[in-house]
């Protein structure tokens, strides 16, 4: 099982990340383009006085909220958030979580999306803005 903070890691949640992202409106985008069209979707829905308040400006948090909503094709269900982790973390078919690691992957699985989807979206809006 692949450590959080490992490159190989990063790169699987960020392939994922940019499948999750691929819907109609963004088809002919690139890494860059998705990721800046998903923060500014997020600033534009998400980022308000009333949240900023609520989560006392932390815009992960905020994040995570905005994704329980699902704006886009993240996978929600219990058994399909489990199966993508697996990927994630290039398990083989033979090895499983612990019940413990289950049921903390299942809670926190937003929150852990909104993580490395803010990463994404900050180094990619730095990349887009030098592109200009």
């Amino acid at each position: 099982m692949l450590r959080t903070n490992t490159n190989k890691f990063k790169s699987n949640m960020k392939k994922y990340l940019l499948e999750c992202i691929d819907y109609d409106e963004t088809e002919n985008f690139n890494s860059v383009n998705k990721f800046n069209h998903v923060y500014k979707c997020f600033k534009k829905e998400a980022v308000y006085p009333n949240s900023i308040r609520k989560f006392k400006g932390n815009y992960t948090l905020i994040m995570a909220d905005w994704l329980g909503g699902l704006p886009f094709g993240i996978d929600y269900m219990n058994y399909k958030i489990l199966e993508v982790a697996k990927e994630l973390h290039d398990m083989k078919e033979s090895e499983n979580f612990t019940i413990e690691e289950e049921e903390m992957i299942i809670d926190q699985w937003f929150k852990f999306v909104a993580i490395h989807l803010m990463r994404e979206c900050k180094e990619n809006e730095q990349n887009y803005i030098t592109t200009l």
